[in-house]
């Protein structure tokens, strides 16, 4: 019989099970003939759901990590919407997120300047993406002078508390 010996683990297994620890014994080791798999991601839900839309230029935050708890990254969109005069050159629009300390964008939109555009995309994580506490997640890029854009970003996410 193995012992689970992180308190983190047994916690998690007594939320996830939704065991009442006065009334039902937590389960503090695993047996050689059954051994129950349990995965406790598959009961978490997405609490966050953010979403700007903008039509200025340079970087906009969709939301900010809280600095007590892990966030953990479910999925996220990014639309742009341009007109044949916006004078932004080959810039790339992208939704930017931070994880073990370096900045990444996981969703980019290329375009050509001078030329209307109406573009889109999406990513979802099957293992929700932990992104460092108390930074920005954003909507990057596409500084212009002259025309018209609308850029949009919707992220979703759940939030943990670390013991």
């Amino acid at each position: 019989m193995a012992k689970i010996q992180r308190s983190d683990e047994i916690n998690r297994i007594r939320e996830g099970l939704m065991l009442d620890p006065s009334r039902e014994n937590i389960p503090t080791s695993t047996t050689e003939k059954v051994q129950v798999v349990f995965d406790p991601q598959l009961r978490r839900v997405c609490d966050i759901v953010k979403s700007v839309t903008t039509a200025v230029t340079g970087n906009v935050t969709i939301f900010t990590t809280p600095s007590d708890k892990n966030f953990y990254l479910n999925s996220a969109t990014l639309t742009r919407a341009k007109n044949g005069t916006l004078d932004d050159g080959t810039e790339v629009v992208a939704i930017n997120v931070t994880v073990n300390g370096l900045s990444s964008s996981i969703i980019q939109l290329a375009g050509l300047g001078l030329t209307a555009a109406n573009q889109n995309g999406s990513v979802s994580f099957p293992i929700p993406l932990l992104v460092d506490r108390n930074t920005a997640i954003t909507i990057s890029g596409s500084n212009f002078s002259v025309g018209a854009q609308m850029r949009a970003a919707t992220i979703t996410g759940f939030t943990e508390e670390v013991h």
